[in-house]
């Protein structure tokens, strides 16, 4: 089995890579990206045993791949960004407006029951981290459980 070695953002890019199979690792570094292909990731992650190293960066969207994964493991220097997600560039009437916060609230329910089904914090705890935008080094990442370990 091979390593997907990702950096870059969650985008469609990965979930053809991580769809094709024939991995058994995916080392990741990246800013986040499109939540609706994160939930893809997050899907086929959730059906098959999947390790994944997070380095250098682990922010919005990725760290929704992280947790999914069977395991995840962080490098020393990772940093985690963690927030509630966002829609850029929406145009349009109020009607547009409230289809689009709907939306949101439906990823963000989503993106809370991962974090709560797999870590060690409650909802109310992430719904705080989630609204003040918190970065989290590698060891308060443990911590929460957001990761399994820390490499050496």
């Amino acid at each position: 089995m091979k390593t997907i070695v990702w950096s870059g953002d969650i985008d469609d890019g990965l979930v053809s890579l991580v769809y094709k199979g024939g991995w058994s690792k995916l080392v990741l570094c990246s800013e986040g990206g499109d939540i609706y292909a994160a939930r893809a990731i997050c899907d086929y992650l959730g059906r098959v045993e999947r390790h994944v190293v997070v380095t250098g960066k682990c922010f919005s969207s990725a760290t929704a791949v992280a947790v999914a994964a069977t395991s995840c493991v962080a490098t020393p220097g990772c940093r985690f960004l963690l927030h509630t997600p966002s829609a850029l560039g929406v145009e349009g009437g109020s009607k547009v407006l409230k289809n689009e916060t709907h939306e949101l609230d439906v990823w963000l329910t989503w993106y809370k029951d991962l974090l709560c089904e797999r870590t060690k914090l409650s909802r109310e705890d992430w719904t705080d981290l989630l609204e003040a935008e918190t970065y989290m080094s590698a060891t308060a990442a443990l911590d929460a459980g957001l990761v399994d370990g820390i490499l050496q």
